[in-house]
């Protein structure tokens, strides 16, 4: 009896930081090793085609917030936050950010974790008129004069 050696593949993929990782995969035989790389196989392609335009502005938010991140601590600070705005090219004044600082800065740590800069990004995309549009068309007001 000779002993079969074990199948293996591995998953190259990048982690939330950016980073290059590997999930690596190890089997009993090669029909086992066989079903996980089907399986695994469809599931990147589930995941390829139903990422969105969203998922890629977070993938890109995620990769500077975690470069801006210098200490590692998982929170930024106002001048960091403003640095990083001005790096993703989204022009804001100061001061409008550190009002949104403040009012995001839920915990009052001075700082913002990844979460709370999200609730700033989703704010930031906002698009009030857009909302207020949308609901006029809804409501049927679209077309009255004078509508507000």
């Amino acid at each position: 009896m000779t002993a079969q050696s074990p199948q293996s593949f591995s998953v190259i993929y990048e982690n939330h930081n950016g980073d290059e990782t590997s999930l690596d995969i190890m089997c009993d035989n090669p029909a086992q090793c066989d079903l996980w790389f089907g399986e695994v196989t469809a599931l990147v392609k589930f995941h390829n085609v139903s990422k969105s335009d969203q998922d890629q502005v977070l993938r890109f938010a995620r990769r500077q917030w975690s470069i801006a991140d210098k200490d590692g601590s998982d929170s930024l600070d106002l001048k960091e936050i403003t640095e990083l705005i001005h790096k993703m090219n989204i022009e804001l004044d100061s001061k409008f950010i550190a009002a949104k600082f403040k009012e995001l800065d839920v915990d009052n740590s001075n700082t913002l974790d990844w979460l709370e800069f999200q609730s700033l990004l989703d704010l930031l995309n906002r698009r009030e008129d857009v909302i207020h549009t949308w609901a006029a068309l809804l409501d049927g007001d679209i077309f009255k004069p004078n509508r507000r």
